[in-house]
């Protein structure tokens, strides 16, 4: 204690002020130091979580992706079977067109030679009915098919405008082409008609306008008209260049 006091030291002092710093750690050890390593756990415990699900959203987002992808590649994939099925269907329709010709010719030279009877006009009539009714029943399947079918309708056009890239034009054609029209059997896009115009341009080698309108009874695809020419690429016309 008489080295404190000749050291200038108040000893009474320097124990009150120890005793008041060990109460302070106790208090802060109670009350405070164990709540915020509470806090602090829940905290690392949520950010853990949330890293947690985190990582679950990303794999189901890339679970997501890929299904939308292999569901856009099946609908490309069924739209390229339909459109084959279409063009098959069409080259059975020439060939049943050319058998039909075969037997009017028949028919005419029996006709002619007093040889064609009654039970032969019966049977004749009776298969041209089930040609027409099957035809008609096919036909009314594969456009209905064809006409609700969206990605079908995009790979046609796509497949037209490809086409229509590759055709060579003379420049008498080409200074007859001051406004273009666009057919097509549903409404063409902003995507599409951007793609389109780019080409017509690029063919071109100047500005062009496009004035875009629908006909149902294209089907799909679409028609490009420059001025007195006409670029048939949908499926409509697609038939029809099949059948001759």
């Amino acid at each position: 204690m008489e080295l404190f006091g000749k050291l200038g030291i108040e000893w009474k002092l320097l124990l009150a002020q120890g005793l008041n710093f060990i109460l302070l750690l106790i208090i802060l050890r109670k009350f405070l130091y164990k709540p915020i390593l509470k806090i602090l756990d829940e905290r690392r415990a949520k950010a853990e979580s949330l890293q947690v699900e985190a990582s679950k959203m990303e794999e189901r987002r890339k679970q997501f992706e890929q299904w939308t992808d292999d569901q856009v590649n099946e609908a490309r994939r069924k739209s390229e079977m339909i459109l084959l099925e279409a063009e098959k269907f069409a080259g059975k329709l020439k060939t049943r067109k050319l058998d039909e010709m075969s037997v009017e010719k028949q028919r005419a030279l029996l006709d002619g030679h007093k040889q064609l009877s009654r039970d032969r006009i019966t049977l004749e009539k009776e298969l041209r009915e089930s040609i027409t009714r099957e035809t008609a029943e096919r036909m009314q399947k594969l456009f209905s098919e064809i006409s609700d079918n969206i990605e079908f309708h995009s790979v046609l056009f796509d497949k037209t405008i490809a086409e229509f890239s590759q055709y060579q034009f003379d420049k008498t054609q080409m200074a007859k082409m001051a406004q273009i029209e666009i057919q097509t059997a549903k409404d063409l896009s902003k995507q599409d008609k951007d793609k389109l115009l780019k080409i017509l341009e690029k063919k071109l080698g100047r500005e062009v306008k496009i004035l875009p309108s629908t006909d149902p009874k294209l089907i799909a695809g679409a028609k490009i008209i420059l001025g007195g020419f006409e670029f048939d690429g949908s499926l409509v016309g697609r038939l029809k260049k099949v059948n001759g």
